[in-house]
């Protein structure tokens, strides 16, 4: 039913895939069948193949500040391989505080700590 509004109001789906690997497909044969045309996907955990695929439709990907985890060195390398057209970020606030804030609320002034990522797109 939200894939039908979503399309039928012409406004993006907002999409949180959570495990990703496990949603995906569901999700993209709905995306698919329902013909949406305008779709965000918060807080993107998937690797870059998944990610191709998304950009190719022209959906959006969005990321929070655990692509600053050390662990999280794969998810880094998808952010900075996006389009920019296809880029967002956010805070995902109050959760995924940056590394040197982990454990503790997240909020939107955090996001000065992606400034040196974003720089070097």
């Amino acid at each position: 039913m939200h894939a039908k509004l979503a399309t039928k109001l012409d406004l993006p789906i907002i999409l949180h895939l959570r495990p990703f690997e496990e949603c995906f497909d569901l999700i993209w044969q709905i995306l698919e069948q329902e013909q949406v045309k305008k779709a965000i996907f918060h807080c993107f955990s998937g690797s870059l193949e998944y990610a191709q695929k998304i950009w190719a439709k022209n959906f959006k990907t969005s990321f929070a500040c655990n692509v600053t985890y050390p662990k999280n060195k794969e998810l880094l390398e998808v952010m900075q391989q996006c389009p920019l057209q296809n880029l967002l970020i956010e805070t995902d606030t109050p959760y995924l505080a940056p590394q040197g804030l982990r454990g503790q609320p997240n909020t939107p002034a955090n996001l000065e700590y992606l400034k040196p990522i974003l720089d070097n797109l």
